[in-house]
């Protein structure tokens, strides 16, 4: 059994490895702890593992970037339970990696160490089920009991609504790391909206129970859960102020502008967005016409705003701080 084995660091990893590769398993190494600071200890342990290979040569994934920003996005501060984040962040990477890649399982060695809390790693580890899904099931419908968290593991998944003539309203695209589905298991109301998978997707899901007993255990979730719907609810909030008062140009500007913050990478060619909606979805994330914002983006890219849009790959142009037409 292919077995893929998140490693904290060198220590930890010697006497699992040796009890796996007994009970039979081809173990491969994963490196991923953006939580690991300052960044002299990070690279102690990079340098520490390395040297482990010298005189057991287990094959290692390395992901060597520092994490600073992903950790602070995902660790609460204003919580008593910061451990549960680290552990959550990480093991929600290795899940998504092993499933990816085709491996038959995972685990950490984190659960080898003196220093970790072993019942709350068990509990994260058991507290829901794995399932995937092909491009556009839908997950639920607007309307639908709901007794389902989940959380994305690989994959993306849009949050709509529908109209009686079939219209559809995107009201956000949903990837990596990112969960729904939490209101109908608080407040018992039916579904308000839609879930339908953009691509074929994997997600982590939680039954009602088993997600009250994990907040009741560790009430700091709680807290990043309610700082998530604040935060939904501000960009809801923002884009009823779009749909009042700017027209079809300035709704697909402002958009390219939220995707430019969250997902934009620097490039030589400029701010590259490499998952980026296609025409369609930014028409239904607008409440327009395919049509219309094809025009749009044609007009941008003479107006030199944008560099390309191929598929789901935009390049903006650098220094596009405020997208004019």
């Amino acid at each position: 059994m292919n077995l893929l084995l998140h490693i904290c660091c060198a220590c930890c990893l010697c006497a699992p490895l040796g009890e796996l590769r007994r009970e039979g398993f081809k173990v491969t190494g994963l490196f991923y702890n953006p939580n690991i600071h300052p960044f002299l200890e990070f690279r102690k342990r990079l340098k520490a593992l390395r040297v482990f290979q010298e005189t057991d040569p287990i094959p290692v994934i390395y992901c060597e970037d520092y994490g600073i920003k992903e950790y602070l996005k995902n660790v609460n501060y204003e919580g008593n339970d910061r451990c549960a984040d680290c552990y959550a962040m990480r093991l929600r990477f290795v899940a998504a990696f092993s499933k990816k890649n085709g491996f038959d399982a995972f685990t950490s060695t984190m659960l080898f160490s003196v220093y970790q809390n072993h019942e709350q790693l068990k509990t994260l580890f058991r507290a829901g089920i794995t399932k995937s899904f092909p491009k556009d099931h839908v997950i639920f419908y607007q309307h639908d009991h709901g007794d389902t968290f989940y959380i994305v593991i690989t994959g993306k998944v849009k949050i709509t609504l529908l109209n009686e003539d079939g219209k559809e309203i995107v009201l956000s695209l949903l990837k990596e790391g990112d969960f729904f589905g939490e209101m109908s298991l608080m407040d018992d109301e039916t579904r308000s909206v839609s879930a339908v998978c953009v691509e074929n997707t994997t997600l982590f899901l939680f039954t009602r129970n088993q997600f009250h007993k994990l907040i009741s255990n560790y009430p700091g979730l709680l807290t990043k859960i309610f700082t998530e719907i604040c935060s939904r609810l501000r960009h809801a909030n923002k884009k009823i102020e779009s749909l009042a008062f700017l027209d079809v140009c300035g709704r697909t500007i402002q958009l390219l502008q939220q995707l430019k913050l969250e997902q934009g990478e620097k490039t030589n060619a400029g701010i590259e967005i490499s998952h980026a909606p296609t025409h369609k979805e930014i028409a239904s994330m607008v409440g327009a016409s395919r049509e219309t914002i094809t025009r749009i983006i044609k007009v941008l890219k003479d107006n030199n705003t944008l560099v390309s849009y191929k598929g789901r790959k935009v390049i903006l142009r650098e220094h596009a701080n405020n997208l004019l037409i």
